[in-house]
């Protein structure tokens, strides 16, 4: 006879505290040690958001499949919990996460367009 496990299920091991989701900038290392950053900037009421990743952390070669991804849109509280919880938990497992200044965000990121 054959066994075969179901039902799995997650539980949080980590917790990331924002003190101002309207302006963050946030690392997130996957469990292949690929690093995305997710960079939200409001102002005036409007908020834009940059998504950028994965890269392999210490590496000036890019990942096989990279993005860039950026909207603006009226400032809403849930519409930025959700992209910053859809980050964190999305497609990849996010083993750490931590919130950076938008300066060294910036400097982290690379031009896609220079792996051409």
């Amino acid at each position: 006879m054959a066994e075969y496990k179901y039902y799995y299920t997650m539980q949080a091991t980590g917790q990331l505290d924002i003190e101002n989701r309207g302006n963050c900038c946030i690392s997130a290392i996957d469990v292949v040690h690929r690093e995305s950053i997710l960079i939200v900037k409001t102002d005036m009421g409007v908020t834009k958001v940059l998504q950028w990743g994965p890269m392999l952390v210490d590496s000036e070669q890019p990942s096989p499949k990279m993005s860039c991804l950026f909207q603006k849109f009226d400032y809403e509280d849930y519409k930025i919990d959700k992209i910053i919880d859809k980050f964190l938990n999305g497609t990849t497992v996010c083993v750490q996460a931590e919130e950076i200044s938008l300066e060294e965000g910036l400097s982290r990121i690379k031009d896609l367009v220079t792996f051409l």
